[in-house]
């Protein structure tokens, strides 16, 4: 015969809890919260439930944090500790701590790390809307005295020994560039700053590729007159960085299509592409004949027609090819050269079918046609 478990020595004690709740059966125990202070008179004994609350529906609410209560008290009621608050997320932008996550980060986010990812770039961009976005306009930069923002970040760029250090590195230069144009001294700082850059177009971590390419953006949008001495080595690794297997890193390449295409010598910068254009396999070829398509746009009918025999068969070439994306791209690098040298690109389309031409015949009409409504 079962006797049944034996009875516990153990004395029951009932608790605040198991007597505000009401249910002998409730299996959760509510945590309490201890007043600040008590009042004279009354009992110091933690409440259960806050006002208006009910063991039903209403959940348990400590009557101490109640948002009720210290709206009417005229007090702010706490943050929920879900919300992580800007503070803990902040980078020592500059110094010989470039990088390190202050006290209060999550251990995910440690220096220590050698790789890093985008879901850690959106928490340490201080400049995106998450954070509050910009800062106002006319607000000065985050300088001490006439130090040298750029100078000092581009310094432990260089020395960073992990992809992590690297990317936090780029990603203060790149909200620095972004938001303070015009303090970064770019005739002392500018040749020191892109050839790291163009090295960190190679590196192995794609997010660090993919920051490096947006820091060139950012500098080519204020000082595009100055990328001659850059021209080749830019032009070669953005068309490489096209055809990397990262989409984030081949979306970045191409957004610097256009305006790397007006910051370059046009003349040297077609010389160097239309070899490319004859040789290079997909998906290199596409962006070689996406970034030669920029390029023809800004190019004169003089220049441009003493190179249309080496020209326009790569260009036909590639409107032959397997790849659908190359073959549109293809056409509208063709329609680009019509659109400069006008018919004289026709002795050089012997190759194509009568139904490409046909199709050629109509980009061109489309495109004249949305000229002229301009």
């Amino acid at each position: 015969m079962h006797a049944g478990p034996a009875p516990s020595t153990r004395s029951h004690i009932p608790t605040p809890s198991t007597a505000s709740i009401g249910s002998p059966t409730t299996s959760r125990i509510p945590m309490f919260r201890r007043p600040n202070s008590t009042t004279p008179g009354k009992s110091s004994t933690p409440q259960a439930l806050g006002k208006g609350t009910s063991p039903q529906g209403g959940g348990v609410r400590s009557a101490s944090v109640d948002p009720e209560r210290m709206s009417e008290r005229g007090q702010v009621p706490p943050r929920p500790s879900s919300v992580r608050s800007h503070s803990s997320l902040k980078i020592l932008r500059t110094g010989s701590q470039m990088g390190d996550i202050k006290e209060g980060s999550s251990p995910s986010n440690s220096a220590a790390s050698s790789q890093f990812s985008f879901s850690d770039l959106t928490k340490l961009d201080f400049g995106s809307p998450e954070h509050g976005g910009p800062p106002p306009s006319g607000t000065a930069p985050p300088t001490s005295g006439d130090r040298d923002e750029v100078d000092l970040i581009v310094k432990e760029l260089a020395t960073a020994s992990s992809s992590k250090l690297r990317g936090l590195a780029l990603q203060s230069l790149l909200t620095f560039t972004r938001e303070y144009p015009n303090k970064c001294n770019w005739d002392n700082n500018l040749t020191a700053t892109m050839k790291p850059l163009l090295g960190l177009l190679d590196d192995e971590d794609p997010p660090t590729r993919t920051l490096a390419l947006r820091v060139v953006r950012e500098i080519l949008k204020t000082q595009s007159s100055k990328m001659v001495e850059f021209s080749e080595p830019l032009t070669l690794k953005v068309v490489k960085s096209f055809a990397d297997n990262d989409t984030s890193v081949s979306q970045a390449a191409e957004d610097i299509f256009s305006l790397l295409a007006p910051a370059l010598p046009n003349e040297s910068t077609l010389l160097l592409l239309i070899p490319m254009a004859a040789k290079e396999k997909y998906p290199m070829l596409l962006g070689v004949i996406k970034f030669l398509t920029k390029v023809v746009v800004l190019s004169k009918d003089e220049f441009l027609s003493q190179h249309l025999s080496a020209l326009v068969p790569s260009v036909v070439k590639g409107y032959c090819h397997t790849e659908s994306s190359v073959r549109k791209t293809s056409v509208f690098c063709l329609v680009a050269i019509h659109a400069v040298v006008g018919e004289k690109i026709r002795e050089y389309l012997s190759k194509l079918t009568s139904s490409q031409i046909k199709l050629l015949d109509l980009y061109i009409k489309r495109h004249q046609g949305s000229n002229s409504d301009q």
